[in-house]
């Protein structure tokens, strides 16, 4: 009678084991997937404040110390972000108080001019086997960054 109860048993341990591996992979692949977002983020902002550390002391300016032409500093803000992700992003340069006019008087004095860069778009997950999505972005999340440095030139 004894005998009978161990080999009624006989796959018990190996089962266990499958449902502990399954466990321990899925928990791996959560911490990989948030620890890669963690990653992407961290890139992102930090791209967005070169560019505006960048735009903040670029030289190419008009009579009223507008920006003439901020693709160059788009497209270094892109390739920065390139380096941890294939994705695109839209990047926008912009200052404040906004350049009024092309020729002097120029905007209005009284406030400290800045450059602020915005960084919107969608990062996917990397092991997205429960098809998360979210803001907008299909199997991914959003991302939307922005930084603000003062003028250098205004």
């Amino acid at each position: 009678m004894l005998m009978r109860q161990g080999t009624d048993q006989r796959g018990q341990e190996l089962t266990e084991l499958g449902i502990a591996i399954v466990l321990l992979m899925t928990v791996a692949l959560g911490l990989l997937q948030f620890g890669h977002a963690w990653m992407v983020l961290n890139m992102i902002t930090h791209a967005a404040r070169d560019g505006a550390r960048l735009a903040a002391s670029w030289v190419d300016r008009g009579a009223c110390e507008q920006i003439n032409n901020d693709t160059q500093i788009k497209q270094a803000v892109n390739d920065r972000i390139a380096t941890v992700t294939a994705e695109t992003f839209d990047v926008q340069v912009s200052q404040n108080p906004p350049v009024t006019s092309a020729s002097p008087p120029c905007a209005p004095p009284g406030t400290t001019p800045t450059v602020t860069v915005t960084v919107d778009g969608c990062v996917t997950y990397p092991f997205n086997i429960l098809k998360f999505s979210s803001g907008g972005c299909a199997s991914g999340f959003k991302v939307h960054r922005t930084v603000s440095f003062a003028d250098e030139f205004r």
